[in-house]
This record gives C-alpha cells, structure tokens and sequence, in this order.
C-alpha cells in the first residue's frame, strides 16, 4: 500500500452515542487506552500506507490536538482537512486535490481486522471503480414478514425471521476519477455516489469479508467492541508490518 492515499472520515458529530459524545467527537471515544481513530492509524501504518488525509469537521481542534500530543505518534504523513459545513460521507473529497489514483476511503468509527492490502489487491484485480467492502450480518426482525404474490394474495408469512444481510463496512476502495461525480459545496453521501456510478453503468465490486467488524458508532455494536477489544488488544494493535521498500 506504498502507493495508496487513505481518507479517514472523522468529522461526524456522534449523535448516536451520546451521552459518550457529548464532550469529545466520536474519533476519540475508547476502546481500553486507546482512541478509535489510534487504532485505525495503527493499522494503517502496520500495512504501510503512503499518507492518511483526516477529514475533520466538529471538534476538529479536539482530534488535531491529540494526535499532535498523543504519547503513540504515528509515522505516517497525516494531512488535515476541515468542512465548514457538513459535506456527508463522500463530499470531503472534493477538499482533496492531491489524492493518489487510487485512494481507500474509512470510517473512523470502524474496528475490524479486515486486510486493507488484501481489499486494495483485490480492487485491483477486479478493475473497478469503486470496490465496496461487505460483512454478513445477521438480523433479527421485530415484525411478522408477509410475502404477497402478484394479485395481492399471501403467498407466505414468517414471524420476526432472522435475516441474512450484505452490510457496507465503512471501508471503501475507489479510482480517482469518481471525483468527477461528487458535486463540490455541498452533502453528498456514498450511496449518492454508489448510485451515481450505477446510473452510469461503472463497474462496482464487492469484497465479501468474514474478518471481525463493529460499527463503533453504534451504541450496541460499540458495547460490544469495548468487550472484544478488551479480551484482545493485540487482534486489533499488533498487525504485521509490511516489508518496506528496504527490506522487501
């Protein structure tokens, strides 16, 4: 990943996990000792990306400041970039005018062990624009499922089924061009964009993943991050480094 620019999206306001967000952004909520957003970083450096560009918008002084006194100092170049207004989950790139060809896109409320380097080989095998990662979710319904048929009969009736899902992981690989698509100024979210290419017929992958994977910004899923990490820090901060162009 030598060659790889990483935007990590940092600039949500955590609504969802208040009353954890209500003094500090969602990027530096805890899991043990460590901010999110560190652990992401961890990661990122462990598989040697060439530079991260954090795209910050409320409490940007908040994440500036600690990752600039943070006793862990990262080795990667790290850009800031900061929205006056919210530009949705896609929108910051158009802040970007310097992003390698092809660039990965992350949340910063994501835990995983997922491989970046083997997303990005298989992106590049695969030839797409955009390459969208997806986990297997199980979830459990609160409502009876009726099927109805063409003529409006019932053709079938399921009480509260347990559904198996294609979730987005938060972590997306995509060409440089796909730029062109996102309008400049103002929200703009990857689903408008993920329906933009599809309008456009642009070939879109999907990389099915079975590696660990919580969206730390959801309140259940982040109760269960802080369990899991607690059990085993070292599955999420001790990732093989890749061999650099010295030792390679």
């Amino acid at each position: 990943m030598r060659d790889i620019d990483v935007v990590i999206l940092a600039g949500g306001m955590g609504t969802r996990l208040q009353p954890h967000t209500f003094a500090i952004p969602k990027a530096l909520i805890r899991l043990g000792a460590h901010p999110i957003i560190e652990i992401l970083l961890r990661q990122l450096e462990s598989c040697g990306a060439r530079r991260v560009h954090l795209a910050l918008g409320h409490r940007a002084d908040l994440i500036q400041a600690h990752l600039e006194q943070a006793q862990w100092r990262s080795r990667l170049p790290i850009a800031y970039s900061l929205e006056e207004r919210p530009l949705g989950t896609v929108g910051p790139i158009t802040l970007l005018h310097d992003l390698s060809e092809t660039f990965m896109l992350i949340n910063a409320d994501v835990l995983t062990t997922l491989s970046y380097q083997q997303l990005l080989d298989y992106h590049r095998r695969r030839g797409c624009v955009a390459t969208v990662a997806v986990h297997r979710r199980q979830i459990q319904t609160s409502y009876g499922i009726v099927e109805l048929s063409d003529d409006a009969r019932i053709a079938g009736h399921r009480e509260k089924p347990l559904l198996a899902l294609d979730v987005a992981m938060g972590v997306y690989v995509f060409q440089r061009r796909v730029a062109d698509r996102i309008p400049a100024a103002r929200r703009f979210d990857v689903p408008d964009l993920i329906a933009s290419l599809i309008a456009a017929a642009a070939p879109i992958a999907a990389y099915q993943s079975s590696d660990y994977w919580m969206d730390v910004g959801c309140p259940d899923d982040f109760a269960i991050a802080q369990r899991d990490f607690a059990a085993a820090p070292e599955r999420f901060l001790n990732a093989p480094r890749q061999p650099t162009a010295e030792t390679a």
